[in-house]
């Protein structure tokens, strides 16, 4: 997993984290939309309370805000953005009206997947994440330097067994593979971003024990494809090992859904 701070988690996310949130029952859910409805209220509050009186650092409206988010299973909602580009602090404006913004016209377009593929909006999570952890005191796990993923995981090996996978809302649609080399390449045939997370569940392990843990117990390995629009591609090289596999699309949908949570995860085992 990903060492992720603040609502970084937003972007890049290795996902088994966001999968959680939609493994609860259903007082689970229904605890996170109140807090989602808190939050926005608290939002709304805050706005009208004039500066000086909104504390400083970690106890700033900035970071009470930006710690909720990062603390909540689900997506963050647009009014929860709206209220974080409201009170973002001097240092980093720019970059939180740059993700803001991003985020904004990505939902109002019906596809909020697709700010996560602008380099731009990841960049500016550096100093956002920076600020985080130096004023509001966030932390992230520790990330381990050896487990950055190859960047030929994301390219095509002309020697390796050939998938062709197509990618619509909300399915992913290909032939078993078998073992060894595979490269799955995925043709964006939908309407939204989509992109491809595929994990090696640990021996007796099953999807939905991996989810409730987080992905911290039950899961070997995991690759992750570059994101791909609407009619764009994505590739993932793998050598795959006997065992039980689960490909899946982590992005969220218009209503805040991981899109494997309505229909995009194919598991498979290789013998």
């Amino acid at each position: 997993m990903n060492g992720r701070i603040g609502w970084k988690a937003l972007v890049g996310v290795s996902a088994l984290a966001l999968m959680a949130g939609a493994c609860g029952d259903d007082e689970d859910e229904a605890s996170t939309a109140t807090t989602a409805e808190e939050v926005d209220d608290a939002a709304e509050e805050e706005e009208s309370t004039e500066s000086e009186e909104a504390g400083e650092g970690a106890d700033s409206e900035y970071c009470q805000l930006s710690t909720e988010i990062n603390e909540q299973d689900s997506f963050p909602t647009s009014e929860q953005l709206e209220a974080i580009g409201a009170v973002a602090p001097e240092e980093i404006s720019e970059e939180v009206s740059l993700v803001v913004d991003a985020f904004r016209a990505a939902n109002e377009a019906g596809d909020p997947g697709s700010a996560f593929a602008d380099p731009a909006v990841e960049e500016a999570f550096g100093p956002i994440d920076a600020y985080d952890v130096e004023v509001c005191g966030l932390e992230g796990e520790e990330e381990d330097e050896g487990a950055e993923q190859d960047p030929s995981v994301t390219e095509v090996d002309p020697d390796a067994a050939q998938v062709a996978v197509a990618a619509t809302e909300y399915a992913f649609d290909f032939e078993a593979p078998a073992a060894g080399p595979t490269s799955f390449t995925m043709a964006n045939d939908g309407d939204e971003t989509h992109f491809m997370l595929l994990v090696k569940l640990a021996e007796g392990a099953t999807i939905e024990e991996a989810l409730e843990s987080e992905g911290e117990e039950g899961v070997d390995e995991e690759f992750e494809s570059d994101i791909a629009a609407p009619g764009d591609d994505a590739v993932l090289t793998v050598d795959l090992t006997p065992g039980n596999w689960a490909l899946l699309c982590p992005i969220p949908t218009p209503e805040g859904e991981p899109h494997f949570a309505v229909g995009m995860i194919e598991e498979f085992t290789i013998e």
